[in-house]
């Protein structure tokens, strides 16, 4: 699995990158994420519009599941956590793939690299978490007799978790701590959030704990955190 650091591509100063996928979009595949590059030089195993099947399997619109990347700085008073999505940020998405009986058969995860294209590499081991962690969380608030009435993933430097609105505010589950850089102490670490039903107030003082860490090094945490570690001048 590649790994993910703070440069970004030169593309994310020419475009919008946050805009939403369409069928007039290359998609740029990878099979082993490993591989990846990005910036100057794009050699994928293949590409196709987004929307077309991909390895012989059903692959449309409807199936990118958004993933929203927090930034380091809320919009307003930052008291919910849809106010830290940075709106800047490239556009990323889960993309499980599915056969003709329904069956669950490898996921991608996705982002705009530029324009026109996006990038796209197997992803199936955080996907699979993913999916334990939103079956968790559903169950342990049904017990508690709350339904979750709809769900969001966010990508943030404590880790990815999804999130789950019900009637009596929002709760979350962290359940990958893919992002974040193994050379960076935090003050909070996943393995100290993870595995307990958060509430959003909880999630959101973790982040704001998390901003005003960063005050005092901003030289780490700039810059984007979601691309793969490549050199963009390598040929």
């Amino acid at each position: 699995m590649a790994s993910l650091v703070l440069t970004g591509c030169l593309s994310s100063q020419r475009y919008d990158l946050s805009r939403p996928v369409t069928t007039q979009d290359w998609l740029l595949v990878w099979e082993d994420p490993a591989d990846v590059n990005v910036g100057l030089t794009l050699r994928p195993d293949f590409r196709v519009r987004a929307g077309s099947p991909l390895f012989g399997l059903a692959a449309p619109l409807a199936n990118y599941l958004p993933v929203y990347p927090l930034g380091l700085e809320p919009a307003g008073d930052g008291s919910f956590v849809e106010d830290w999505h940075d709106l800047q940020a490239p556009a990323m998405y889960f993309l499980p793939l599915y056969d003709e009986q329904g069956s669950w058969n490898r996921s991608m995860l996705v982002w705009r690299e530029q324009d026109t294209s996006l990038i796209a590499h197997s992803f199936d081991d955080v996907y699979l978490q993913y999916q334990s962690a939103l079956t968790r969380l559903e169950d342990e608030l049904s017990v508690q007799g709350l339904d979750a009435q709809a769900t969001q993933v966010y990508w943030s430097w404590l880790g990815v978790f999804v999130l789950a609105q019900t009637d009596e505010g929002s709760y979350g589950l962290f359940f990958s701590d893919y992002p974040v850089p193994h050379d960076v102490e935090l003050p909070l670490s996943f393995d100290q959030l993870s595995g307990r039903i958060l509430s959003e107030a909880e999630i959101v003082d973790a982040l704001t704990n998390l901003r005003d860490f960063t005050q005092g090094d901003e030289e780490a945490f700039t810059g984007p955190f979601w691309q793969p570690e490549v050199n963009p001048y390598d040929d």
